[in-house]
């Protein structure tokens, strides 16, 4: 009964196959390129084959050509006893973009949780409605973990896609019943939409919960709460929140966060002064807890510069707390520096650095910058100091120098003479360049005189080309494990899949989806599931830190014999999209431990990395342009080669080369 379909696929390989043979194929007959019969028989190639027997697309289209009779037969397969034929309808389904009809929606609704789960929720988050929206809401509390977990997924979807397309979806309704499932839920596992729905429900019902949930984990969740609160009466939503951060303990630091962002983000939405005189309480009070004054210090730090920190021990050793509880100083810190730090300035700058060499964090250079608009004093000037001395990222170093020049700090020359002779990074060499000429009384300015150092430095730089290892075909051997969250709430697929390489106990798998998504992830052989151990999963975090997370490809640092696996391993990142740099990512794996370090930050995407006899890696950024004289802006479009040696080291790439099949460029 396949026999139609097998003919088609195999006429058309064999065409293909034979092209480069010059042998030619007689075009193929309807007959030959239809793969159903008649209704009937997509049906039974849907119940009699397993899904990696057929092409679901091949179906899908064959399905289609029947219209509503197609559909009809498709949704009622949703419901046969056998749960294969069950979820290739679904998928179908899903893939075809038929016209649903409420009628169609309502049985949709009806199947559900029958069948495979998974399936059916991506079809009922597509088709999302009312009654959709009932169903789920009737299963958040199954003690089936998939089914609540795919309840609460098909609400988070289909209520986001409700807001964003401003659909004519029905407001929920707020009954007995879904109260139930939803307050039970809500102790169980809150999410925004749970808390969001219970907001509908009369105060008096619904105020015990939502106050609950301001100590929630989530801060999506606590500011759903607060807003619900806030709506039903605004002096008593603050008392709340005063209880709530008074009661807060060890290991409780990610809740203090959590009610922090809610009360900045309900702060934006209302413009009540009440949430500043709030925090600066907390920031006041001598009867305090740390974990109130870390969310006293969270909220001002990040409402910009109408807000000063007060100036007191508790607010400097909340704000400590703060930032060790972020484990990085956010990006909305670094805003405003100087009038939100007030009086604590300077002490407030060095828990920043120390913060952010303690990370060796990419804010870094972000705060750095920071020190441009600040007079220059005791404090600053260790700073500058120490971030001409930063060994990881050489946008830092360039960033001191510029401040040194604009700021005529002449006690820094030693470090600027330093970076100028060796850096390898030509940049850095021509920030600091530009700077000991300004120092000397040269009055080119900066910029300029950067351009023109860079200019000469490229000029007289080896370039050579550089063999390009194949990475993605690698990758070709990553077995198949769970589906993960890479970056930006995407999910790993083959086709972003960038880099793989086994360690032994499991794999390293890079993935690089353009300026959409990327991520390192850790597959684990004897679970099958990954995780994210370089990338930012949640877009709603990202104002904290901001890193490129696309892997361009994973070495490991010794080359060992075939079945034997090393422990360090190297892992190269960069998006070659506007300017975007590169890293350099250190990567440990040892027995269940993985630590993962920014290692180097390259000055471009890496666009070919060979591996040399020695262990050493070379890097290209891309050529020179081939004709006419060297532009004054080639540091911002390509860097010569550079080479990372087995013991760490980054050196100019194209000098002593050891057994490379890369050529100096003369």
């Amino acid at each position: 009964m396949f026999n139609a379909g097998i003919k088609w696929l195999g006429l058309a390989f064999l065409a293909f196959g034979f092209a480069a043979q010059s042998v030619s194929a007689s075009p193929l007959t309807a007959a030959e390129k239809t793969v159903c019969k008649n209704l009937r028989h997509c049906l039974e190639i849907l119940k009699n084959h397993d899904a990696k027997s057929f092409d679901y697309q091949v179906l899908k289209n064959e399905f289609i050509k029947f219209g509503g009779t197609g559909k009809k037969r498709l949704l009622r397969a949703i419901s046969d006893g056998d749960p294969d034929l069950s979820k290739h309808a679904v998928v179908l389904l899903s893939l075809s973009n038929y016209e649903f009809h409420a009628t169609d929606i309502k049985y949709i609704a009806d199947q559900w949780p029958n069948g495979d789960v998974e399936a059916l929720a991506n079809l009922m988050i597509s088709e999302y409605s009312p009654c959709i929206r009932q169903a789920a809401i009737a299963t958040l509390t199954s003690q089936n973990e998939d089914i609540a977990f795919w309840s609460r997924e098909i609400l988070k979807f289909g209520e986001m896609d409700f807001r964003l397309s401003e659909s004519k979806i029905n407001p929920f309704k707020p009954t007995a019943e879904a109260f139930n499932q939803l307050s039970e839920a809500a102790y169980e596992y809150p999410t925004r939409e749970i808390t969001q729905f219970l907001a509908q429900y009369p105060p008096k019902q619904a105020q015990p919960i939502l106050k609950s949930l301001l100590s929630s984990k989530s801060s999506e969740v606590v500011h759903a709460a607060l807003n619900a609160l806030y709506s039903f009466d605004s002096e008593t939503s603050i008392d709340f929140l005063r209880e709530t951060v008074s009661q807060l303990k060890a290991g409780e630091e990610n809740i203090a966060l959590a009610v922090a962002d809610a009360v900045r983000t309900e702060y934006d939405d209302t413009q009540d002064k009440a949430f500043i005189v709030f925090a600066k309480r907390l920031l006041t009070d001598t009867s305090s807890n740390k974990y109130a004054a870390m969310v006293g210090a969270d909220i001002l730090m990040g409402l910009g510069s109408e807000t000063k920190l007060p100036e007191s021990e508790i607010a400097l050793a909340g704000l400590q707390n703060a930032l060790a509880a972020h484990g990085t100083v956010p990006l909305f810190y670094i805003r405003d520096l100087e009038k939100k730090l007030g009086g604590n300035l300077e002490r407030g700058l060095k828990l920043f650095w120390e913060t952010l060499e303690m990370r060796v964090s990419p804010n870094a250079f972000d705060f750095v910058s920071a020190l441009s608009t600040i007079p220059p004093n005791e404090t600053t000037l260790k700073i500058l100091q120490a971030a001409l001395e930063n060994e990881v990222d050489w946008s830092v170093a360039a960033k001191a120098a510029e401040i040194a020049s604009a700021q005529n700090l002449s006690t820094l020359e030693p470090s600027l003479k330093e970076i100028a002779q060796g850096h390898p990074v030509l940049n850095a060499r021509a920030s600091a360049l530009a700077a000991l000429d300004s120092l000397s009384g040269d009055r080119t300015g900066q910029s300029k005189s950067q351009r023109i150092w860079g200019q000469k430095l490229a000029s007289k730089a080896k370039w050579c080309s550089v063999k390009p290892h194949d990475f993605k075909s690698d990758s070709t051997q990553l077995p198949f494990f769970n589906a993960t969250p890479i970056a930006y709430s995407r999910i790993s697929d083959r086709a972003s899949l960038s880099s793989a390489i086994s360690t032994g106990g499991g794999w390293l798998a890079g993935y690089d989806r353009g300026e959409f998504s990327g991520g390192l992830v850790y597959y684990d052989n004897r679970t099958g599931n990954g995780e994210l151990i370089y990338g930012q999963a949640n877009p709603d975090k990202s104002y904290k830190e901001y890193y490129v997370p696309n892997v361009v490809g994973i070495a490991p640092k010794v080359q060992r014999p075939l079945g034997q696996y090393g422990e360090d391993y190297w892992t190269f990142t960069g998006l070659d999209h506007l300017g975007s740099g590169g890293t350099i990512l250190s990567v440990s794996v040892q027995s269940e431990e993985i630590e993962v370090k920014r290692y180097f930050e390259l000055p471009r995407a890496p666009k070919t990395i060979e591996q040399l006899a020695d262990n050493s890696l070379l890097i290209s950024f891309g050529e020179l342009p081939k004709k006419g004289r060297i532009p004054d802006y080639i540091l911002s479009i390509t860097h010569p080669p550079l080479r990372l040696l087995p013991n760490g080291v980054v050196v100019p790439g194209c000098l002593n080369l050891p057994n490379s099949k890369s050529q100096v460029t003369p």
